[in-house]
């Protein structure tokens, strides 16, 4: 009995872990949904939708801890906090201190406050990433419904997109939009380069889930399907169509980052069978997108750069025959009993760390082929100049310029919250309406923004909360359950796709909310599990 009532107490932040489950099914399901005047004021309604729910949040799990507290119970994890320290606490605290000294640092406090020279991605902002850190980085149990109600949701905004490009916006939410424009905005995260920020965490946490073991159908019983699974395929299904109809490079940069990365981790768990399914599934909904963009013309028509591959159906559908005769022959061989069980009943390939190193070449490999394919095919994709990554280059090179010019405590600690736009308009101005046509408030490429904006500091630190975010959760899969083990790879895949598509991407306030929450559940999951285990 002292036992029970020993774990009973351990779990007796039970309500606070149920007001974390609830915040993520909201983040998963209706913020992905919360639109106002369709797309003319999207960004200012995401950003509030995150805000209030977040401080409902906040308040709430304060309010449950002071119950625990006079309740005479202890908190999971409160009086322990300060013996499981991880690595990205450290970051994520020093990168709210970067981004406080930003603030200082800037000449218009007000405008670093809330963001509004650029995506709304101010201190104000970073004070609601912090809080969201402390309240899900505490300790979160992971509860099964939270993926798949994700991978639901993601996919019907994938749905919405396909539908779009071809000309059916059944929603209406395109409604008032100029022609000129109306294909640069898509489902219900506005320009299509956000959308494909989206898509870089929503694929991925399929990949995750995807790699459960156990089959989609158990032939055993009476229709008893693995839920958890089939809400993998079909996010992977669906996403892998929208990521056609963004015509968004940077999409397949985050996806393929991805995909890498499970081709090594499915190889050392043994899981090859469930990564080829994968792979099939998301080749199927490329050939799906592009049976259907076939029967119109115009929308076809639209493709462009990396999606231009998508006109080529019978390639997609030889490479989809392949995969799937890969599947077979996987399953013919299965009997050989090619993997091992350790002594937490967790399988491995029995020759991991060879199968590891063959498909770690063959990535290396793969990546070679793809730049020398691009060079070939894409002509001036490694050639960079201004006009490079649909001018890109020229933002890029010319904050680049300016940061070298920086006195060293700005360099330090940046310019301030938000403010590129202030340093182009100072500089360049002129030059960038003559030969761009706009006004740039973000530098495409976060860590970028983050070195010019919070300085040396601001970018080290944002690096190492996401490195240390995905290390951590790399090792927790390999030390886990089965269960624990697709949730972990999920989230750490989630943060990969996030991270490589940041390259090319600018922050904002309607999908950067996720790789804060990527973060807080990295560190929630990594210290339960840690502490459970004391």
């Amino acid at each position: 009995m002292d036992k029970i009532r020993k774990k009973k107490s351990d779990d007796s932040g039970t309500a606070q872990d149920w007001l974390s489950t609830i915040f993520l099914l909201y983040m998963g399901t209706l913020y992905p949904l919360i639109m106002h005047d369709k797309y003319f004021d999207i960004t200012l309604t995401k950003y509030k939708a995150f805000e209030v729910a977040l401080c409902v949040y906040a308040v709430l799990m304060v309010l449950a801890v002071l119950l625990d507290v006079f309740d005479g119970k202890k908190p999971f994890v409160m009086f322990k906090y300060r013996k499981s320290y991880v690595a990205t606490d450290w970051f994520m605290a020093g990168f709210f201190v970067a981004n406080v000294l930003a603030f200082v640092m800037a000449s218009d406090k007000m405008a670093a406050y809330t963001g509004e020279e650029g995506r709304r991605c101010g201190l104000q902002f970073m004070i609601l990433a912090m809080l969201l850190y402390v309240c899900m980085g505490r300790g979160l149990r992971l509860r099964k419904c939270v993926f798949p109600a994700f991978l639901c949701v993601g996919s019907f905004t994938c749905i919405i997109a396909v539908f779009q490009y071809v000309g059916i916006d059944f929603l209406g939410i395109r409604d008032g939009l100029a022609s000129s424009i109306m294909d640069i905005y898509i489902s219900t995260f506005g320009n299509i380069d956000i959308f494909a920020s989206f898509l870089c965490v929503l694929i991925p946490v399929g990949f995750g889930v995807g790699l459960d073991d156990r089959r989609i159908y158990d032939g055993d019983a009476t229709w008893k399907f693995n839920w958890v699974k089939l809400s993998a395929w079909t996010a992977v299904f669906t996403g892998a169509a929208a990521t056609v109809v963004t015509n968004a490079d940077l999409a397949y940069a985050g996806v393929c980052a991805a995909a890498a990365i499970l081709l090594l981790v499915s190889t050392y768990r043994g899981r090859i069978k469930e990564f080829v399914e994968l792979m099939l599934v998301m080749s199927l909904g490329f050939l799906a997108v592009s049976l259907l963009l076939k029967t119109t013309p115009e929308s076809i028509a639209k493709l462009d750069g990396i999606s231009n591959f998508a006109r080529n159906t019978e390639l997609i559908a030889v490479a989809s025959g392949v995969l799937a005769v890969i599947r077979i022959v996987i399953y013919a061989v299965s009997r050989l009993r090619l993997s091992r069980k350790d002594s937490n009943g967790n399988t491995f390939n029995r020759s991991g760390k060879i199968s590891l190193v063959v498909c770690s070449v063959l990535v290396i490999a793969g990546i070679v082929c793809a730049v020398i394919f691009s060079s070939v095919k894409a002509d001036g994709i490694f050639r960079f100049d201004d006009s490079w990554g649909n001018y890109r280059g020229y933002v890029w090179s010319r904050l680049v310029s300016t940061y070298k010019e920086f006195p060293l405590v700005n360099k330090l600690f940046g310019y301030g919250n938000e403010s590129v736009k202030s340093i182009m308009t100072a500089g360049y101005y002129d030059e960038m309406i003559s030969k761009v046509g706009v006004v740039y408030d973000n530098a495409h490429n976060e860590y970028l923004q983050y070195l010019v904006t919070t300085g040396v500091l601001g970018a080290v630190t944002y690096v190492g909360l996401i490195v240390s975010a995905f290390v951590s959760m790399i090792r927790t899969a390999f030390s886990s359950s089965d269960h624990d083990f697709c949730a972990c790879i999920a989230v750490a895949l989630g943060i990969a796709g996030y991270a490589v598509q940041a390259l090319f991407n600018l922050n904002q306030s309607l999908t950067t909310p996720y790789i804060f929450l990527l973060a807080a559940m990295a560190a929630g999951i990594g210290r339960r599990l840690k502490l459970q285990r004391k």
